[in-house]
């Protein structure tokens, strides 16, 4: 059985360092990590997604077994979350991370209205997801 952990910035596992650090500790190739870059996102990361995506899938590639998707924008300091397709979120550079990846991993919409859903699932086709 595999277990999987979904890190969020204002858990006790935040941020690639700490993830990493985990499963270091662990010493188990059962443990997989679920992606979900808006709970990981800070101001900081919003301003260079792609290096963020890319240090993820380097870092975690053959542990990613979900990417959880759903969109994200800043007012001011607070950040807040939205319907995929709905914010900032670099939803293409995302999208080709996933193709290049040579790990099978499973996207979910996640945190969608049911008033937005055919919206956000219009926007994943767009993409290709």
């Amino acid at each position: 059985m595999d277990f999987a952990i979904e890190p969020a910035v204002h858990h006790i596992i935040y941020d690639i360092k700490t993830i990493a650090k985990l499963i270091d500790d662990l010493e188990s190739k059962r443990v997989k990590v679920i992606f979900d870059p808006v709970n990981l996102m800070t101001q900081e990361l919003a301003m260079d997604q792609r290096r963020f995506f890319e240090t993820f899938f380097e870092t975690f590639e053959t542990r990613i077994n979900m990417v959880h998707v759903k969109d994200f924008t800043y007012f001011g300091q607070e950040k807040q979350v939205l319907t995929s397709g709905q914010g900032e979120l670099d939803y293409g550079y995302l999208h080709q991370m996933i193709k290049q990846s040579h790990q099978s991993m499973d996207v979910m919409l996640e945190g969608v209205s049911p008033e937005l859903m055919l919206s956000a699932i219009g926007n994943m086709k767009q993409l290709d997801f």
